[in-house]
This record gives structure tokens, C-alpha cells and sequence, in this order.
């Protein structure tokens, strides 16, 4: 059996990735809400939108284009535009329930690694109250009234552990089989 400070270890790394990981989705779900950050990517969309529109036309009509070709670029450059805008709080309320979905899946992922390393510890303490038990000579399957006796496993567990410690012949294990 691996040692519980182990995957104690272990689990404290991944707590710790994935804490990493839930304030980068914090982050960015402030910055969705932030309505200056919106504002400014809009208006930076919206000016390189622009610029790119103003081009085209431009090189429309040094080309010898109409000006009826250039009133159609620039007006379906404004419903595009008029599009674009009307999608964002879609988007952005997508983005938003998508991060917060991410963010609670980390949650609940954190507190089953929470439940798993409490286990973990809990199994290696009452491992070593048996090899306590063991060591100190109390016999393993006598019990008092209401009392849970010690699973068989459990006993092996701890004895085969004493026993890799070297100290099979200290405590006569093979005697209380």
C-alpha cells in the first residue's frame, strides 16, 4: 500500500494545479463582466473593421470601380457590422456560463481529491493503530462487546508491513495467525 503522505503529496500538487487553473477562469470571467474591457474590444474590433472597409473601397474605386460598387461595400459593411455588435452579449454570455461551468466542475473535482486523501489518512492511521496493537502484543481478534472487529485484510496488511520494517521476529506475528 502506498504510503499516505504520498498521495497526500500528490494530491496537494494537483489541488494546486487546479487552483492555478480556477483563477485563470476567475480572471477571465471578471474580465467578461469587466464592461471597460468590453468596451475596449469592441471598440478595437469595430475601428480594424472599419479601417479594413475603408480600404477596400478606396482600392475599389482607384481601380476605375463606380460609386455604386462603394455604396454596396459600405452598406453591407454597416449590416455586418450591426450583426457583429448585435451577437456580442450572446457570446459573452455563452463564454460566461461555459467558464462557470469549468469553474464548478474544478470545485467538485477538489473536493472529491479532499475526500480522497481524508480517506487516504484515515485508512493509514487505523493501519497504524493495528500494527500498534500488534506491536504492543494485544491480540487482534479479541474485541469488547460492540466493538467492530478488525477486518482479516487489515491485520495481513499491517503484519506484512511490520514484517517488510524487519520486525516479524520482534513481535512474533506468525504466533496469532
Amino acid at each position: 500500500m502506498m504510503k499516505a503522505s504520498y498521495v497526500s503529496e500528490k494530491i496537494t500538487e494537483i489541488k494546486e494545479s487546479y487552483s492555478e487553473k480556477t483563477s485563470q477562469l476567475i480572471k477571465s470571467l471578471e474580465d467578461l463582466s469587466s464592461v471597460d474591457t468590453q468596451l475596449l474590444n469592441l471598440s478595437t474590433e469595430v475601428n480594424q473593421f472599419v479601417d479594413t472597409q475603408i480600404a477596400q473601397a478606396n482600392e475599389i474605386s482607384s481601380e476605375g470601380g463606380g460609386l455604386e460598387e462603394v455604396v454596396n461595400l459600405l452598406a453591407n459593411s454597416l449590416v455586418n457590422l450591426r450583426d457583429h455588435v448585435s451577437s456580442i452579449p450572446g457570446r459573452i454570455q455563452t463564454t460566461t456560463q461555459n467558464f462557470e461551468v469549468q469553474l464548478q466542475t474544478i470545485v467538485e473535482f477538489q473536493e472529491n481529491l479532499t475526500s480522497l486523501e481524508n480517506s487516504v489518512n484515515a485508512k493509514e492511521k487505523q493501519l497504524d493503530s493495528l500494527k500498534e496493537k500488534i506491536k504492543s502484543g494485544e491480540p487482534t481478534h479479541r474485541r469488547h462487546h460492540g466493538v467492530r472487529p478488525e477486518k482479516i485484510k487489515d491485520v495481513r496488511e499491517a503484519k506484512k508491513e511490520l514484517k517488510q520494517q524487519g520486525l516479524d521476529e520482534d513481535y512474533n506475528l506468525e504466533a496469532d495467525k
